[in-house]
């Protein structure tokens, strides 16, 4: 890919949604936890749950980021 003097490279684009989605999960560390019994003794908890939501945010943070450079990224 050529780039222009301002132009961001693929790579500095990664760096920078990597950065975006890592800070929507450093957001969401160390809240408070509550254990939820889900079946049969197996047990997890908030953390299990919220790692979950944290993830999904990481993803359509880092999604957002990459779009708005590449419109057609799925």
């Amino acid at each position: 890919m050529k780039m222009g003097r301002s132009a961001e490279s693929d790579a500095q684009l990664a760096v920078r949604a990597t950065l975006a989605g890592a800070a929507v999960v450093r957001d969401l560390y160390g809240t408070s936890l509550r254990r939820i019994d889900t079946s049969a003794g197996d047990l997890a908890t908030a953390a299990d749950l919220a790692a979950t939501a944290a993830d999904l945010a990481a993803e359509k943070t880092i999604l957002d980021v990459l779009r708005r450079r590449a419109p057609m990224t799925p």
